[in-house]
């Protein structure tokens, strides 16, 4: 989905294109003051029917660093990883904290070549609430031997059940 955030002095400092996942650029918007825009990826946790929203988390690499980035609580953050790859922590991720089990993606087969960088995580303790009406692309589904996970990691940081 196209994602929209407000420039913050990180964002200024990195600039754009910094998170291997996603193309991101920065657009003067009202009153002279600038977005970051880009493409990313979540995970759908729920949905809300009677208010039409669905709850994500994101996926992000955060700049190839998986969840050793400076502003990363790794005990937030699983791997997800495409099927026909293995889930691969980066050096330090473990003693750091980061100790869910990875979650597996089955790739949708009608998109060609869809991969996803090994330093992808899932983030637990931010959920977005997304309209039904912004265009999305469907890039696959969570393995059932992995779904209970999931909704028991979201659960522990969000307090909602599935």
């Amino acid at each position: 989905m196209l994602y929209h955030e407000a420039e913050t002095e990180e964002k200024a400092r990195i600039g754009p294109n910094s998170d291997a996942n996603s193309d991101t650029w920065a657009t003067v918007v009202r009153h002279g003051a600038e977005a970051w825009s880009q493409i990313r990826r979540f995970v759908v946790l729920d949905v809300s029917k009677d208010s039409n929203w669905v709850y994500a988390c994101s996926i992000t690499t955060y700049s190839g660093k998986g969840a050793l980035d400076d502003n990363c609580i790794p005990s937030e953050h699983t791997i997800v990883y495409f099927t026909g790859t293995e889930p691969r922590y980066l050096e330090g991720e473990r003693k750091a904290g980061m100790s869910k089990e990875p979650i597996e993606i089955h790739p949708n087969p009608a998109i060609e070549g869809l991969e996803m960088d090994p330093a992808s995580r899932l983030r637990f303790s931010k959920t977005y609430a997304i309209e039904w009406n912004v265009r999305v692309r469907d890039i696959g589904w969570v393995d059932k031997i992995h779904f209970s996970n999931l909704t028991a990691y979201w659960m522990e940081f969000s307090g909602e059940a599935c």
